[in-house]
């Protein structure tokens, strides 16, 4: 995984070069049509994802590595009068207390974990995090 300071040298030109992949915002946004719990999404970056899902009144965390890449999704979303927790954090070394009902990883963000050790670190982080479901 890159370091933070490359994610935070390209995040003012971010959203001018990453446009996702075409019809993920709106699978996101029909997949979550109904969702009544948390969403935590991993590489959340400036938002592209996050802001549709908060404009659906959805209660969404953003973490990202890169505090420049949340900087801007906060002001992006204090434009349009919307409310968004952020975290700053390694996916693969985060600790959170709150759990969370789903988990998201957009765009290919999983695949800036290189090695294996950091994919399952990133793993685990999330199973402790998720809410455990009953049956």
């Amino acid at each position: 995984m890159k370091n933070r300071s490359y994610h935070n040298k390209f995040a003012l030109f971010y959203d001018y070069f990453q446009k996702g992949v075409e019809g993920d915002v709106k699978f996101y946004s029909n997949y979550f049509k109904n969702f009544k719990g948390k969403i935590l999404e991993i590489g959340a970056g400036t938002g592209r994802i996050t802001i549709p899902l908060l404009r659906q009144g959805l209660d969404i965390t953003a973490l990202d590595i890169a505090p420049r890449m949340l900087k801007i999704l906060k002001e992006k979303t204090k434009k349009e009068n919307l409310s968004v927790k952020t975290i700053c954090a390694d996916m693969r070394k985060f600790k959170l207390r709150d759990k969370f009902e789903a988990v998201i990883i957009t765009f290919r963000t999983f695949q800036h974990l290189y090695s294996v050790t950091d994919q399952l670190n990133s793993l685990k982080n999330i199973k402790n995090i998720l809410n455990q479901m009953v049956c």
